[in-house]
């Protein structure tokens, strides 16, 4: 079941904040998604997680610590650019091509 953490009172006041109008360092990303899977790895530590964040969510630091995770991973949008275009060419064209074929 998707989980979101929007800016707003969420209970007690140690718990994270996401989402305010300013933009948060990635230290404090990081802090903040550290403690929300913590609670929720100790409620279901079964449970896969996945962190949907959009590009300004995506320090390298809250990435690598994602990655590091066993039941945790991560879908980030980010902001189109010439690197990503360049990346995603080829997987762009078969999309189309295979839309194509669907008539």
């Amino acid at each position: 079941m998707p989980f979101h953490l929007y800016e707003g009172p969420l209970g007690a006041s140690h718990q994270p904040r996401f989402l305010k109008a300013k933009r948060f360092s990635g230290a404090q990303m990081l802090a903040g998604l550290k403690r929300v899977v913590k609670r929720l790895s100790h409620a279901w530590p079964d449970t896969w997680c996945i962190f949907r964040g959009d590009s300004h969510f995506a320090y390298p630091e809250v990435m690598a610590w994602i990655e590091a995770q066993a039941h945790l991973s991560s879908v980030t949008g980010l902001t189109s650019n010439a690197v990503l275009q360049k990346l995603a060419h080829e997987v762009i064209e078969q999309g189309q091509a295979g839309l194509g074929a669907l008539g």
